[in-house]
């Protein structure tokens, strides 16, 4: 009987000092942080005005910036073009407007930090074509975040 009461304790003195051998760990932190987005700066800038007679050709200075935070792709839309107007971006060919309107997808891309880029967007009509005065041509720049 004796040894089962030595036993006994034993076996309490042992799982009382293994329950509290185990070792649990754990840790936690907080704190609090801001996030900041990038900045957005895009800008244009060109030519007051242009004058084209009929059978020659102009050149429109357009000048593309980005002081942005990130890479930007863009394209170029004319609009409000008189019927029979022929434009080129850069050293690129003739597009004839279609609707009064023509469109140079991903005309650029211009990254993070770049010098601005200078466009020439050059006007071209035929000899016979109609005299049109006090015509405002639309000259948009659509940009987007270049996407990796």
């Amino acid at each position: 009987m004796k040894k089962k009461i030595i036993l006994s304790i034993l076996i309490i003195v042992l799982v009382f000092f293994v329950s509290y051998s185990y070792a649990r760990y754990k840790t936690t932190s907080s704190g609090a942080s801001i996030i900041r987005g990038a900045s957005w700066s895009v800008n244009t800038s060109g030519n007051d005005s242009l004058n084209l007679t009929a059978g020659s050709s102009t050149n429109y200075t357009l000048t593309v910036t980005n002081n942005s935070e990130v890479d930007v792709v863009y394209d170029i839309e004319l609009s409000n073009l008189p019927s029979g107007i022929k434009v080129k971006l850069d050293s690129g060919s003739y597009v004839t407007e279609s609707s009064n309107k023509i469109t140079f997808s991903n005309a650029g891309t211009l990254l993070y930090g770049a010098s601005p880029k200078n466009h020439t967007l050059t006007f071209t009509t035929d000899i016979d074509s109609s005299e049109v005065t006090d015509k405002s041509v639309k000259i948009d720049v659509k940009f987007k975040q270049k996407l990796n």
